[in-house]
């Protein structure tokens, strides 16, 4: 009767604790991905790096987390940095245009035109109507003809 008693107590318990547990790593992630949005809105770059970290630190397969920190990194000048952090969010989420459209700045930062316009081509597949990415393109094209 009190194992009865106890494993209708304990195990809903330890289930509810998990299921908790899980939400709020998440909105942890969340928080520091919006301190570090609201950091980056600022032009502090660095504190933004931190709070993109801590929330991939929770959450390692945030792509919008590394995402948000590699365009941090490219204004910063810090092309392999937002290289790596680029590459990992389209490896997350392969759909992701953002990212590429992100790299393929950096790549244009780097004189790597064709791989510039192949991922500019890459983010309008998934995104037709963005003007950035649009811009860009015929940016790298014009470049790699002028190369």
């Amino acid at each position: 009767m009190i194992k009865k008693m106890l494993v209708g107590v304990i195990i809903p318990f330890v289930l509810i604790s998990l299921v908790l547990g899980c939400v709020s790593q998440e909105n942890r992630a969340n928080m520091y991905l919006d301190k570090g949005i609201a950091f980056d809105q600022k032009s502090n770059s660095d504190k933004a790096i931190l709070e993109y970290t801590k929330a991939i630190e929770i959450k390692p397969d945030f792509a919008v987390a590394y995402n948000n920190r590699g365009f941090v990194y490219h204004k910063k000048g810090d092309f392999d940095k937002a290289m790596l952090d680029f590459t990992k969010a389209i490896e997350i989420k392969p759909d992701a245009a953002v990212a590429y459209y992100g790299r393929g700045l950096v790549y244009i930062m780097t004189g790597a035109f064709e791989k510039a316009i192949s991922d500019f081509n890459k983010a309008l597949k998934y995104n037709p109507h963005d003007k950035d990415a649009q811009g860009a393109l015929a940016f790298a094209k014009k470049a790699l003809k002028k190369k």
